[in-house]
């Protein structure tokens, strides 16, 4: 497994404009039930502090549901591959980032 495990990210729900957290991530939270999260743009438009700020919100928020310690984590790679091996968790979000599009191939 070639994913890193992310424990100190500085950003948090307060990082985030008022308009998008209510606007949109009220609306996501809720709603999302996968273990994964991938954004899809054009590069430097800040796909990726707001999939680590994400990341870290599901995870401290699925700590607390599920009474468990220790700060929001996430694991982060650049292919698909480096996941393997390793199921994420409901408490550990995965984040794709900085991934080449070419080169993702779905499973067999």
């Amino acid at each position: 497994v070639l994913a890193k495990v992310v424990a100190n990210n500085p950003y948090t729900i307060k990082t985030f404009a008022p308009w998008f957290v209510d606007q949109v991530l009220a609306t996501l939270l809720p709603h999302l039930k996968t273990k994964s999260l991938g954004l899809v743009g054009r590069s430097g438009v800040g796909k990726t502090p707001l999939m680590e700020g994400i990341a870290t919100i599901f995870s401290r928020c699925w700590k607390r549901e599920l009474g468990l310690d220790g700060p929001g984590v996430y694991r982060t790679a650049t292919d698909l591959d480096f996941f393997r091996g390793d199921v994420g968790t409901i408490d550990r979000p995965d984040g794709l980032d900085d991934a080449d599009p070419k080169l993702i191939t779905p499973s067999r």
